[in-house]
């Protein structure tokens, strides 16, 4: 029974005294056409790739990850002078200032700076030396992160802030290790800190393995006092350190005995000299002796028969 079978049958009924329930009665949709109808475009899967100069995990960036139809499924950020790594770059940033950077920079890169149509975001826009400038956005950011806006140690820092001010679905971080130990070691808490915050935004991070952001030798507590609770890190470590150690103390003990026989030796090359000086000629001649002829005796006293 359809809609307008069953509103009738209650309208008689009611007008015949017999007790129904009131109820409201949606009239059917006009009939439409299908091709009428607007279906919504799906949301489109945006991923980034901030890209720096580490070989560690340069290599692993998705520069050649396309989809079916041929299409780059990232974009690739670079920064500095890693754009000489890859093969194309979305956006390039160069957030140093660009009167020192004048002073340091080769001259290929800054060539490049100022011939590339890639988009290169600045701290201040400087058509003569970089046409295709950006200004990049610090402000809108330090006002989108209020807590967080002004924590900024690197450029890759400031990269992961607009990317996720601009709401990108997946984030990699290629290249950007901070592995080592000079100005790296302030800038990584502040990389691993902005990760962070992208991960509680729901952005799906992607860091490498080989990397060593959100990275630690040994969960504290569980694997950092020893015994049981030692990670396998931390023991592989202690053992290489004892076997350093080892070599190095038998190094040093050898390293003593040839500084004491250089000694010995030192003191005989001494003494050979004062002989030397003693005898009043060097103990390395051949024995024959050289005479100048003029200060020669013309005649020589022979013992054998005691005549001149």
């Amino acid at each position: 029974m359809n809609r307008l079978a069953t509103a009738e049958a209650e309208a008689i009924a009611t007008l015949e005294g017999k007790p129904t329930v009131c109820r409201m009665v949606k009239p059917p949709a006009p009939d439409r056409d299908e091709d009428d109808e607007q279906i919504e475009a799906p949301k489109q899967h945006r991923r980034v790739a901030i890209c720096g100069t580490s070989s560690t995990t340069a290599g692993l960036a998705p520069v050649n990850v396309v989809d079916k139809d041929g299409k780059p499924l990232w974009e690739i950020w670079t920064l500095g002078i890693a754009q000489k790594f890859y093969s194309r770059q979305d956006r390039h940033f160069q957030l140093h200032n660009l009167d020192e950077g004048a002073r340091r920079w080769s001259e290929n890169y800054k060539a490049w700076l100022n011939t590339t149509k890639t988009p290169v975001y600045l701290q201040e826009l400087n058509p003569a030396w970089v046409p295709a400038g950006v200004s990049f956005p610090l402000a809108e950011i330090m006002q989108a992160f209020p807590l967080s806006g002004s924590y900024f140690t690197c450029m890759i820092a400031e990269m992961i802030a607009l990317a996720i001010m601009e709401g990108v679905d997946e984030l990699g971080i290629y290249g950007c290790d901070l592995a080592h130990a000079s100005e790296y070691a302030y800038q990584r808490p502040c990389v691993d800190h902005w990760i962070g915050i992208a991960i509680g935004r729901g952005i799906n991070v992607v860091v490498p393995k080989e990397s060593d952001l959100l990275k630690c030798a040994q969960i504290y507590g569980y694997e950092t006092h020893g015994g049981s609770h030692q990670s396998g890190f931390s023991r592989c470590i202690e053992r290489r350190d004892q076997e350093v150690t080892a070599r190095y103390e038998q190094y040093a003990k050898q390293a003593k005995d040839i500084e004491r026989a250089m000694y010995v030796l030192q003191g005989a090359q001494e003494s050979n000299r004062y002989y030397r000086n003693w005898l009043g000629h060097d103990l390395s001649h051949t024995g024959t002796d050289h005479v100048l002829a003029d200060t020669a005796p013309e005649k020589v006293l022979h013992l054998s028969d005691g005549k001149p």
